[in-house]
């Protein structure tokens, strides 16, 4: 389908990303089977959206921090990036001259 081949560009960039698309197809059979978890499929799926479209377009620190934040098993709260040198180098690629 057409959201399996757009996820499919950037496959291949993450193995957390690539691990995330493999585990979509269970997320969505969830949601299929309790229309409550409909919400975390279409959460999941932006997510996922989103991951592609930095892995294949933005600089790769902005795609690494992105995947990081929200891929790997970690809080989605504010300011929970692992110390890493991700900040750093998020920093350094966005300052002003």
């Amino acid at each position: 389908g057409v959201l399996r081949d757009e996820l499919g560009r950037a496959r291949g960039a993450s193995r957390a990303y690539d691990r995330a698309c493999d585990a979509l197809p269970d997320v969505v059979a969830a949601a299929v089977a309790d229309e409550s978890r409909a919400r975390v499929a279409a959460e999941r799926m932006a997510v996922l959206l989103q991951a592609g479209l930095l892995l294949r377009h933005a600089e790769p620190a902005v795609a690494d921090a992105f995947v990081d934040a929200r891929l790997e098993p970690r809080s989605l709260a504010y300011g929970s990036l692992a110390d890493d040198g991700a900040v750093a180098s998020l920093l350094d690629t966005f300052a002003l001259d």
